[in-house]
């Protein structure tokens, strides 16, 4: 085999875990330089977490990039008029740089530490149902966001918890329909199997987890969107997204509601309010936002998508 080929089998074999390993350790080393332990009330170092945060920012380069020509420029084209117009928007840029995007940053600091806690519990209630469900780790896999296949076997697991059936009923013409029915009295009329410390209300079934997950969701959504500034983040949009899909949910009269209204609102939807966090919480708070997995490609695709998506029931 030559050598070429060889180094193209290594990085599939160990590249991406040789990657995960690079940046498991920068988030380390930038976590530390936030804060030296994981409870710290206070933070520090943000004036220089800031200025790595604009680096980030797609308008600091656009902006760098526009000062690239001036390297290049003589003594006589800068006397030119063209190049006092260009000097002079470079100029702005600078000073868009220094007076607007940094206290824009610093203000984002305030806000992500503020929606901090909501976020945790949105994500946390959504482990437990996943834990719930497949029995995957609480703090790892439980958080991992789901595909259209995972969101078919979540369906599929409620069905057989439920004893759905889908019996076909004779049509005119070329369509196809069918009588289901439960073996319990509402589909998610499901015992739950773990403990379930949420709430002080008596929960028995996931029908019930549903209920108070949807009022604490709404409750943490309203709180995270009082937050001075929080339009600042990246987390925005996708709270705005979630908000509604509770308001959906709440809205829908219990008779209504089936398994897979379960996997949509509090699994799915939860993934982009999630994802974007994943994407933005960590330059503000470092680790102590971490999903604490390594998502496929299909699985990111997935979850950045604002759009709630039901496959078919049957």
């Amino acid at each position: 085999m030559k050598f070429k080929e060889k180094l193209i089998d290594w990085y599939n074999e160990s590249g991406v875990e040789i990657q995960k390993k690079i940046k498991d350790q920068f988030a380390s080393r930038y976590s530390s330089m936030l804060y030296e332990n994981y409870y710290d009330r206070t933070y520090k170092n943000q004036e220089v977490a800031a200025a790595i945060i604009c680096l980030a920012k797609k308008r600091f380069w656009l902006i760098a990039a526009s000062l690239i020509p001036a390297l290049f420029m003589t003594s006589d084209s800068l006397s030119s008029p063209a190049a006092g117009l260009y000097i002079s928007l470079n100029a702005a840029g600078i000073f868009y740089i220094v007076f607007n995007l940094y206290p824009e940053v610093k203000q984002s600091f305030r806000a992500a530490k503020q929606a901090l806690s909501p976020l945790q519990r949105i994500k946390v209630r959504r482990a437990w149902l996943m834990q719930e469900l497949t029995g995957a780790s609480y703090f790892t896999e439980a958080n991992r966001y789901l595909t259209k296949d995972s969101y078919i076997e979540l369906v599929n697991k409620l069905r057989e918890l439920n004893g759905y059936k889908a019996i076909p009923r004779p049509t005119k013409g070329d369509g196809q329909s069918y009588s289901i029915t439960y073996s319990l009295s509402h589909p998610l009329a499901i015992d739950i199997k773990n403990g379930f410390s949420f709430s002080r209300k008596k929960v028995n079934t996931l029908l019930d987890v549903c209920n108070v997950f949807v009022e604490q969701n709404l409750r943490d959504l309203e709180k995270l969107k009082a937050i001075p500034n929080i339009d600042l983040l990246g987390i925005y949009d996708s709270l705005n997204y979630l908000e509604s899909e509770m308001a959906q949910y709440a809205d829908k009269p219990q008779q209504m509601v089936m398994e897979s209204d379960l996997v949509a609102y509090f699994i799915q939807a939860v993934d982009k309010v999630n994802y974007s966090a994943q994407i933005e919480m960590p330059f503000y708070v470092g680790q102590r936002y971490d999903l604490k997995f390594e998502p496929s490609s299909i699985e990111k695709e997935f979850a950045k998508k604002l759009v709630t998506i039901f496959y078919e029931r049957t």
